[in-house]
């Protein structure tokens, strides 16, 4: 049997067999204010309330004051957290982002202090556009997932992504090297517009293979999966 690591998120993890494969590295792909952020701390902060699995949030754009008080309009007391060493926050700036991997022995240790489970990297997009070409971006990424897969850790990732007819790529082909994506689609009717979710890779996982509609609520994202996209 593959053990599941529940994301809490009502709605989604039914969607593949009740959550994330342990140890498993995921990424949730969308464009820009599409929920990525909203989903990758909801992942971590239900782990810690609901799953007693402590999270450490790796952020390579927003610095801390700034997450803490967008996610406070969810309640999701992550300072608090902190205090209680339960969750851990660390950022890299613009100019140190490449020193995250140069970090990897210094974050191994804070993943084995603070008993870490759960791992968010917010996003794989910002280490790899430092890249100057193809080859090194895939040696980058190469590179991380090894640093990853030592850590013993359920992670997810972050990706900016790009339409490709109807369907949503992660940027330089992250996609084919990890074991799961969720891609959150942004669609329009006239003038408005709906967010979706779809499982579009999971392995070892009969998920489903629906666009399922999702929102962002005052308690964070839901999915209605009975619900139909403009339906």
């Amino acid at each position: 049997m593959i053990e599941r690591i529940p994301t809490g998120i009502p709605g989604f993890d039914d969607l593949i067999e009740g959550g994330f494969e342990k140890n498993s590295v995921d990424v949730i792909v969308g464009g820009a204010g599409a929920g990525k952020t909203i989903f990758a701390l909801q992942f971590l902060y239900n782990g810690i309330t609901k799953f007693n699995e402590n999270g450490l949030y790796i952020s390579l754009e927003e610095k801390k004051d700034k997450i803490y008080n967008h996610m406070e309009r969810f309640g999701w007391g992550f300072a608090q957290l902190e205090k209680e060493g339960k969750f851990v926050f660390v950022h890299y700036p613009a100019e140190q982002i490449e020193k995250f991997i140069e970090d990897a022995p210094y974050l191994k240790d804070v993943i084995t202090e603070h008993n870490i489970k759960r791992v968010v990297i917010d996003s794989a997009t910002s280490l790899l556009l430092l890249q100057e070409n193809a080859y090194h971006r895939r040696q980058m990424f190469l590179k991380l997932m090894g640093i990853i897969n030592g850590w013993g850790c359920t992670v997810l990732l972050t990706s900016e992504g790009k339409q490709i007819e109807n369907e949503i790529i992660a940027r330089f082909g992250i996609e084919f090297l990890v074991d799961g994506v969720v891609t959150i689609h942004v669609i329009q009717k006239g003038d408005i517009k709906d967010k979706a979710i779809e499982i579009a890779k999971m392995r070892g996982t009969n998920n489903s293979t629906r666009i399922i509609p999702m929102k962002i609520t005052k308690e964070g994202i839901r999915l209605y999966p009975t619900q139909r996209v403009f339906g």
